[in-house]
């Protein structure tokens, strides 16, 4: 005969598992929750080396930016210089081109120069900054063309023959160190023209009384400084 038995389980049995159990959900409760709250944080070191890695990146890219504005600016004016000093030579080498009249370098009171090609007068002042909010046609200019009338090269600052209508040629911020018109040989009808034209305050050059000034090295007013030079042989009267 097989007896079976059964352990009785009362309430008081039954009361004790249920106490058991919710002790330790309980207990597993409170351990995710610790968990929790310390994944989600940060701790004082950790905020601190965020802090200086985003640090770090912000100065790296400011420094960048700072760059990238100073090649632009200077890719801006070495263009604007270049081009200036382009439409000059090109000016001067048409008249010379087209016309049979190439007077020599003509002189004025104050340092200003001019010649006569053809029908187009330039007047200049060496070394002279252009600025464009104090400008005139007597001293502060830096290359006027204008065209005179009649015959022959007048002084257009001494009474004998005044400026008519004249263009300023250069820029604001531009000089020109170097304007020479010289016959090359003995032929009379063989002409070098060489043309500089720098950009820039006088600190940002070497020598800004110097026609062979160049841009200073380093320093904030670099990205404005431009030196340009160029230079041709042309043929009086022959259009080629």
């Amino acid at each position: 005969m097989i007896i079976l038995m059964r352990r009785s389980c009362g309430p008081g049995f039954t009361q004790h598992l249920r106490s058991r159990l919710f002790a330790e959900s309980e207990y597993l409760d409170r351990q995710r929750r610790s968990h929790s709250d310390v994944s989600a944080g940060f701790t004082i070191a950790e905020l601190m080396i965020a802090t200086s890695v985003f640090s770090v990146i912000l100065l790296v890219g400011a420094a960048a930016f700072v760059q990238l504005g100073r090649a632009y600016y200077r890719g801006v004016t070495t263009t604007q210089t270049q081009q200036t000093a382009k439409q000059i030579i090109n000016k001067v080498s048409a008249d010379i081109r087209l016309n049979s009249s190439v007077s020599p370098l003509g002189t004025a009171s104050g340092s200003r120069l001019y010649y006569c090609l053809g029908p187009h007068r330039y007047s200049f002042i060496l070394y002279k900054l252009v600025d464009s909010s104090n400008h005139d046609n007597s001293t502060n200019f830096g290359l006027l063309e204008d065209e005179p009338p009649g015959a022959g090269c007048g002084n257009p600052f001494d009474g004998s023959l005044p400026l008519v209508n004249p263009t300023e040629i250069l820029g604001s911020n531009m000089r020109l160190l170097t304007f020479a018109i010289n016959p090359v040989g003995s032929s009379g009808t063989i002409y070098s023209v060489k043309i500089t034209v720098a950009s820039g305050a006088d600190a940002a050059l070497t020598n800004p009384t110097d026609p062979n000034a160049q841009c200073q090295g380093g320093g904030a007013v670099t990205e404005f400084c431009s030196v340009t030079t160029l230079s041709i042989i042309v043929y009086e009267g022959v259009n080629i």
